[in-house]
Formats: C-alpha cells, sequence, structure tokens
C-alpha cells in the first residue's frame, strides 16, 4: 500500500525515479543530497521513507545504488528477490539456531519459530507457503 508524499518526498521520489529510468540504477546519497540541496544524512532519510511507503524498494541491504520503483515492470523480479533474501535470512538463522539447539541453548520452539516466521513472511508476500 503506497502513502501519500511531502512536496519534499515527491521531489526525491521524481528524482530517483528520472535517474532509475535514464541510467538504469539510482542516484547514491551524495547525488540525491546536492539535488534537493541536502547533506547525505538528508539523502538516507529520503530513500528510507520512500521505501516504507511503498514507493521504492531496496533490492540490496547496504548496496547505495540498489533500489528499484516499486512500480515499475520488473515487479515480479522484485518480489522474487525478496523471497531469496527472505530464504537466505531464514536458512542462516536455521543453521545458527540448530547449532545453538544441538549445543542445548536452543529449544526445538525456536526453530519452529523461525519455520513459521519464514513461511508467514512467504503468505504476505504472496509467495507459495
Amino acid at each position: 500500500m503506497k502513502y501519500s508524499l511531502t512536496p519534499k518526498q515527491q521531489e526525491a521520489y521524481d528524482f530517483i525515479s528520472m535517474q532509475i529510468k535514464e541510467r538504469g540504477m539510482a542516484p547514491n546519497m551524495a547525488e540525491l543530497a546536492k539535488a534537493m540541496g541536502s547533506v547525505k544524512s538528508g539523502a538516507h532519510r529520503y530513500f528510507a521513507s520512500l521505501v516504507e511507503r511503498g514507493y521504492l524498494v531496496q533490492m540490496k541491504k547496504g548496496a547505495h545504488r540498489a533500489y528499484a520503483l516499486a512500480d515499475d515492470n520488473n515487479s515480479e523480479y522484485i518480489k522474487l528477490k525478496r523471497c531469496y533474501q527472505a530464504a537466505d535470512v531464514y536458512v542462516r538463522k536455521k543453521i545458527t539456531l540448530e547449532k545453538a539447539r544441538d549445543e542445548g541453548a536452543a529449544t526445538d520452539g525456536m526453530v519452529m519459530d523461525m519455520q513459521r516466521a519464514f513461511n508467514d513472511l512467504k503468505t504476505r508476500t504472496g509467495e507459495a507457503a
């Protein structure tokens, strides 16, 4: 669900959208900050608010240009990418939880909770469980 944007957020979205369409990638923090007359932390807040409001999708956590338009034609790719990212986290945590369970630091219930959370995430993103 998309929420309305403030005028500055709309300006940031328009600039990011134009950059993605023209160059094939989102601007970095410095480029957005310069375009908005802001500082890098302000640019970071614009990116974060646009992701939170459903206008952008961060394709890879920590990568500065790894944003895509949420309403772009690659929405199936975005959905698949989100599912793979969730599966990667799940597998890493499952291995950690199973190791901890074997060492007596975690219970079977903790492992089952992680599996339930992963299945719930897949259901919410529209993927088959």
